[in-house]
């Protein structure tokens, strides 16, 4: 039984000394890499930029939904299309729990997807990380390159192709509507 405490005290040690291994940057700046795939948004009146660092999946589906609509999105990506297909699952789960409170001339229309785009995002690739700079490519303009001065770096986040924020609607339709479909 005494030796119980001891254990205990030993394992709480190696715990914390385990947390503290992980090797974290000193700088903001050492969280980005050369190669890496980012999307910078320049925060409204000030110099700040806002960084997301994607995936590279993830980078080719953001930079596609500023132009392409999401059908188009899914036929291209199959990451978009299992996605969606899991999201719809998700979507008339949620519905059938709520159909008991729908009028009964009325059901649910079919669910419209869409993947929120900031349009005023750069999309780009870093070249290189200096001491107080990241030196970037644009994604659609591979000759094309820009300095940014990393003192103006707010924050950085990370996404991958699952964490896209795909977004839905359902709408409501006639019952005589649904039936003539």
């Amino acid at each position: 039984m005494r030796f119980l405490p001891v254990f205990l005290l030993v394992g709480i040690v190696v715990t914390s000394a385990d947390a503290q291994d992980v090797k974290r940057p000193e700088k903001l700046s050492g969280f980005l890499k050369p190669e890496m795939c980012l999307g910078i948004r320049v925060i409204d009146e000030t110099e700040g930029i806002r960084i997301t660092v994607y995936t590279k999946e993830a980078f080719e589906i953001a930079k596609d939904s500023k132009d392409l609509a999401f059908d188009e999105l899914v036929q291209k990506h199959e990451a978009m299309r299992r996605l969606r297909d899991q999201r719809l699952k998700e979507v008339n789960a949620t519905l059938e729990t709520k159909r008991e409170d729908l009028r009964s001339d009325m059901d649910f229309g079919e669910p419209k997807f869409g993947l929120p785009v900031d349009r005023r995002e750069l999309f780009c690739r870093i070249e290189h990380v200096g001491n107080d700079y990241i030196l970037v490519q644009y994604a659609d303009e591979p000759d094309r390159r820009r300095v940014f001065a990393t003192t103006f770096i707010s924050s950085i986040g990370w996404k991958d192709s699952d964490d896209l924020g795909l977004s839905y609607s359902v709408g409501y339709v006639a019952k005589e509507a649904t039936k003539a479909e």
